[in-house]
């Protein structure tokens, strides 16, 4: 389990750099048609849209057959070797998954005014219900 979320982790890693170069050329391509673009030409924002998701589609599942093959691979080798506690293990995936919780968290609600009181309100009134009931 902790190295499918420590999988799980890389994969989403590199799954986010290259949606930051998907959106790069998605501007290189915008910018050839800026002419037609700024004309309001229906058909090079249809085509725009399309190569965009076609483009989409394609890093999803390069990127989807790579980490298939590369982490299947190395899950079934360090089953045989890795001999880690259960408890261990489980201690491990709730440590990393509440460091990303967190850091989710925190992303989403540190800019806005007064977000940071209604989160820890919220969280609150959650830890009070999970140990009330």
């Amino acid at each position: 389990m902790t190295l499918g979320v420590l999988a799980a982790l890389a994969t989403s890693w590199v799954g986010g750099w290259t949606m930051v170069k998907l959106r790069q050329l998605n501007a290189f391509w915008a910018g050839r048609r800026r002419d037609a673009l700024e004309a309001g030409a229906r058909g090079s924002v249809v085509s725009l849209q399309l190569m965009g998701m076609t483009a989409d589609l394609v890093r999803g599942a390069i990127l989807t057959a790579i980490a298939y093959a590369t982490l299947g691979a190395l899950a079934n080798a360090s089953i045989q070797v890795w001999t880690v506690d259960d408890r261990l293990s489980r201690c491990i995936v709730v440590g990393v998954a509440a460091s990303v919780a967190g850091g989710a968290a925190w992303k989403l609600f540190h800019s806005t005014l007064g977000a940071r009181w209604f989160f820890v309100g919220g969280l609150a009134v959650g830890l009070f219900l999970l140990f009330a009931i």
